[in-house]
């Protein structure tokens, strides 16, 4: 289970979600593929194959997480996305 760190969360306009931040594993910046479920209480998402991700941690998004989420959406088009973070 993938868990981020200093993360945000963001909902696209068809209803799904990303979480955008660093990778403990790897300690690199992350965009989630798309999340079909997020629930910010117990901070986790579970994409269409089921792989949940976890969040760790406190809410944050530096220059180099930020940058990254603005190539992905630009990469995939997507316009109007709502920061959910809980």
């Amino acid at each position: 289970m993938p868990s981020i760190y200093r993360y945000r969360v963001f909902q696209r306009t068809d209803g799904r979600f990303h979480i955008i931040g660093y990778d403990e594993a790897t300690a690199s910046t992350h965009v989630s593929p798309p999340l079909i479920t997020f629930d910010g209480q117990a901070r986790s998402g579970r994409t269409e194959d089921g792989i949940e991700y976890k969040l760790s941690g406190y809410p944050a998004l530096d220059m180099s997480a930020g940058a990254t989420w603005a190539r992905y959406c630009a990469q995939e088009g997507l316009t109007g996305c709502t920061d959910v973070t809980p």
